[in-house]
Formats: structure tokens, C-alpha cells, sequence
């Protein structure tokens, strides 16, 4: 058995490893097996120092035998994944299970440094982990932002979803925060406060009530359903680019700022 595992190890271009008594493998250093047409893991990993890589094996449908502990990033996209289950459950960087079929993010570890779940089947981020610093979360089928914490230190991306509301979104991002290509019909719950770049385009809100508390440090709301009547009116119609962050021409800009003189 031992001789088969040191085979393995040599095909995969795996070194510095110990085999342990239960038969599982410890690595010191980084796991590449990316790209290497799995449909599963080669054995039980239990712990690898450094990058944990299983990326871009199309074939591959299950984390069975994926390390315990992660001591770099462990990235696991582009494979046919419909569950995190096996996944490690201590990841001291990134965590990166983006491009698969994912449903639920049950399984997932307690904290991670960087999540990214984008391009998945997710219709909820319950059980997701506590982020120190960016989340993806776009391009799935979530209608709620339930599950998430209150303060993201990084970037929050929940672009391309089905959401009608932002409703458990969180209070603070200290980063950029988007929430375009959803079906979005009013600000509330916004976070008070976004340190970054606010992009909210392709929705179907009319109003800029409930606009952050803190003004981001640039906005883009094009392709909603906010009249310049309703900016010009606005509290905001001073500290928001009608053109860069509504999209509106210097002409009808010009038109509404003359009627609204003349009425």
C-alpha cells in the first residue's frame, strides 16, 4: 500500500509528504493536481502547508479526500461540484469553489480569508463562512441575502442574482459593493456605509431613498428607473454625476434643469 501511495505521489509531482498511519497524506508545501482529468481524489490528503489546487477537472464530482487543513488557498472551480462536502474545513487564505453546480454552501469552512462562490446554483448563503475580507457571490439564483454577516472588510459582489429586496444585507463594506443585474425596486437596507465603488445598475429602482448614509467614493446607477426630476429634487443632485452615475445626456440634462427652473 505504502509503494502504490509513493507512485501516486510521484505521478502528481507531489513532494515533501508524509504518509501517515491511516494511510492519509500530510504535505509540506503545495498540492497542484489541477488539470489533471480527475474523477477523484487520488487518496486521503490530512493536511497540506500550502496551496491546496483542484481546479479544471471537469470529470471531478466530489471532495472526498481533500485535506482537513489548507494552509495557503484551496481553489476548486471549474469542476461539476454539486456539494462542498469533504472540503477543508480550516483555510488560512482564499477559499475559491466558483464555476461548478453548487446548491448549497453547507459543509463550508468556519472562516476563511477571501470567498468566492460566483457562477453556482446557490439560491441561499446560509452556512457560508465568516469572511475576513472579499465575497462573490454573483451570478447564482439567490432571492435572499440571508446568512451573511453584518460587516464585510473587503469587497461584496452580489451582481447577476434574483434578489428583489437587500433586505440582511450588510451594514458596512469597506470595499465596493455590487448588487447590479438583479430585480431590485428600492434601496432599503442598504448598507450605511460603503468605502468603495457602489454599482447598481440594471435594476428597477425609482428612488434614492435610503442612498448610504457615508457617500461611496463613486456610484453607477444606470439602466434604473430614477427620473432626473426625482435627482434634481434630491438631496443628492450635488454630489452624484448625473451622466457617469445615471447616464443621462448633458441635453436632458440641460431640458430638466431648465424646467425645473420654470416650474
Amino acid at each position: 500500500m505504502k509503494t502504490d501511495l509513493i507512485k501516486i505521489c510521484q505521478k502528481y509531482n507531489i513532494s515533501n509528504y508524509k504518509i501517515n498511519n491511516d494511510g492519509s497524506i500530510d504535505v509540506n508545501g503545495t498540492v497542484d493536481i489541477a488539470g489533471t482529468d480527475l474523477t477523484s481524489l487520488p487518496f486521503r490528503f490530512n493536511r497540506v502547508t500550502g496551496d491546496f489546487l483542484l481546479n479544471n477537472n471537469s470529470k471531478l464530482t466530489s471532495l472526498e479526500g481533500c485535506p482537513h487543513e489548507v494552509g495557503g488557498n484551496f481553489f476548486c472551480t471549474f469542476n461539476n461540484l454539486t456539494s462542498l462536502k469533504h472540503c477543508p474545513k480550516n483555510v488560512a487564505y482564499e477559499f475559491v469553489c466558483s464555476y461548478n453546480n453548487l446548491t448549497s454552501l453547507k459543509y463550508s469552512p468556519l472562516k476563511v480569508n477571501h470567498f468566492d462562490c460566483s457562477q453556482n446554483d446557490l439560491t441561499s448563503l446560509e452556512n457560508c463562512p465568516f469572511i475576513d475580507g472579499d465575497f462573490y457571490c454573483s451570478h447564482n439564483r439567490l432571492t435572499s441575502l440571508n446568512g451573511i454577516q453584518d460587516k464585510i472588510y473587503g469587497v461584496f459582489d452580489c451582481s447577476s442574482n434574483l434578489l428583489t429586496s437587500l433586505d440582511k444585507c450588510p451594514v458596512e463594506i469597506l470595499d465596493y459593493f455590487n448588487c447590479s443585474n438583479n430585480f431590485l425596486t428600492s434601496l432599503e437596507h442598504c448598507p450605511d456605509k460603503i468605502l468603495g465603488y457602489f454599482a447598481c445598475r440594471n435594476n428597477k429602482i425609482t428612488t434614492l431613498n435610503y442612498f448610504p448614509k457615508e457617500m461611496p467614493s463613486y456610484c453607477c446607477f444606470t439602466n434604473n428607473r430614477i427620473s432626473l426630476n426625482e435627482i434634481i429634487n434630491s438631496i443628492y443632485y450635488n454630489k452624484l454625476d448625473l451622466e457617469e452615475t445615471f447616464g443621462f445626456t448633458k441635453e436632458e440634462i440641460r431640458i430638466a434643469i431648465i424646467e425645473s427652473i420654470t416650474n
